[in-house]
């Protein structure tokens, strides 16, 4: 869903709307306000581990540590736990944005304009969105430009463009 860790990890149920199936929350880092969908497959897992995975606990917060005390998480486990589950190389020392990255391409990819990307990721500005957006090869490959009409000389070879 494109939220950083220390989100996830300050997640409460308060931030839960189940009825219109939406996380609403303040971003730790941005102080921003977002509101996003919660997909079928994320709140199926969610409800999952609420229901059957999370200990029994009177904390306000959604995970929590499962050894007592029962509560919040510390911010910094969720990059743990990404390290963790996904191959090293996958995970370049900003590690959790790898999901947030996943995140921003799959919108796009889905014909979604850059600036519900940016609301979607909590961003202020489509100054930093970039770096979260992967090139797209496919929709890349539909609008090629021709080297001679962008002053770019081929050399050693035929000019194809």
């Amino acid at each position: 869903m494109g939220l950083r860790g220390s989100d996830i990890a300050n997640l409460q149920f308060a931030n839960i709307d189940w009825t219109r199936s939406v996380i609403h929350l303040i971003q730790k880092k941005t102080r921003s306000e977002i509101i996003l969908p919660i997909p079928v497959v994320a709140g199926n897992a969610l409800y999952r581990y609420i229901s059957s995975g999370r200990p029994n606990s009177e904390s306000p917060y959604v995970f929590i540590r499962h050894k007592a005390p029962y509560d919040k998480l510390a911010d910094g486990f969720c990059l743990k736990a990404i390290r963790a589950a996904l191959p090293e190389d996958s995970t370049p020392a900003v590690g959790f944005h790898v999901t947030r990255k996943s995140f921003a391409t799959a919108l796009l990819r889905q014909g979604t304009g850059v600036n519900t990307i940016i609301d979607s990721l909590g961003h202020r500005s489509d100054s930093t969105v970039s770096k979260y957006l992967s090139l797209d090869e496919e929709r890349m490959r539909s609008c090629p430009l021709s080297l001679l009409d962008a002053n770019i000389a081929l050399r050693g070879g035929l000019e194809l463009c």
